[in-house]
């Protein structure tokens, strides 16, 4: 599979990612914040 932009090439990797969540946690964590973030994002995907 060939990437489409450059950066990916420059890389040699290319991620697709369809139809998900992706979390990338740095530092400290506020758990309900969390909770209350992907409850949101589920209710948005359900109204698609």
């Amino acid at each position: 599979m060939e990437c489409e932009y450059e950066k990916e090439k420059e890389c040699n990797c290319c991620i697709e990612i369809e139809d998900s969540i992706v979390l990338i946690i740095c530092g400290e964590v506020d758990i309900d914040r969390l909770r209350e973030s992907l409850q949101t994002a589920l209710e948005v995907k359900g109204n698609k």
